[in-house]
């Protein structure tokens, strides 16, 4: 049986979806099904503060029900995972307490809170031994600021990235690497770089 490839973050796809919205010089673009899209997406992840970042980008009406409902959501689901970091500080132990603070890291980063995304990864990174997991944590940033198109914050954690996996990530984190800097090459139209970065990563299969 084949293996199940890992799913692609909906985040890219949003970002995609966004670029091409903006982007007046690409044909074809039904840019009304285009924008309903974009939005059944945010609507559907919870993304109140990406809402509210491309309303005033694109010059869209931010429906005030639709806000109200998706912080609503978050802010129950915030409590929940609350709870369960004070129960691990309070009844568990160090890898309880790490595991809590990544999944309010990766919680944050998901409805596209950078700011609290921020700082939750530096928490749970500083109680992080494994070089692996650092470097998915950096990863799961990158494609944070790639949802919101900061470029030069993508070339800082990347660089974040490649020092991690120098100081002993392994393989399939440093192909991972590859892929990403091959995307932001082609964002710079660095084609050249871009090739021999996402051609190199196809050395593994898990990539």
């Amino acid at each position: 049986m084949e293996e199940e490839s890992e799913k692609q973050d909906f985040r890219l796809e949003l970002a995609q979806q966004v670029f091409l919205y903006r982007s007046s010089d690409v044909p074809g673009v039904d840019r009304p099904k285009l924008q309903t899209r974009i939005l059944d997406s945010v609507y559907s992840n919870g993304l109140a503060p990406y809402y509210q970042h491309i309303c005033t980008e694109l010059g869209w009406q931010v429906d005030q029900a639709k806000l109200s409902e998706m912080q609503s959501r978050n802010q129950k689901q915030l409590e929940e995972l609350d709870a369960k970091f004070k129960d691990a500080e309070e009844n568990l132990g160090e890898t309880e307490v790490r595991d809590a603070l990544h999944a309010k890291a990766e919680f944050y980063g998901r409805i596209g809170d950078r700011d609290a995304a921020t700082k939750a990864y530096k928490d749970a990174e500083e109680k992080t031994a494994s070089g692996a997991s650092k470097a998915d944590m950096v990863f799961s940033q990158v494609r944070l600021a790639i949802l919101y198109q900061d470029w030069l914050c993508v070339k800082k954690l990347l660089g974040q990235a490649k020092a991690i996996c120098e100081a002993g990530g392994d393989w399939e984190h440093k192909n991972k690497l590859k892929v990403y800097e091959g995307v932001a090459a082609l964002h710079s139209r660095d084609f050249k770089r871009a090739a021999e970065q996402l051609l190199d990563s196809i050395a593994t299969f898990t990539t």
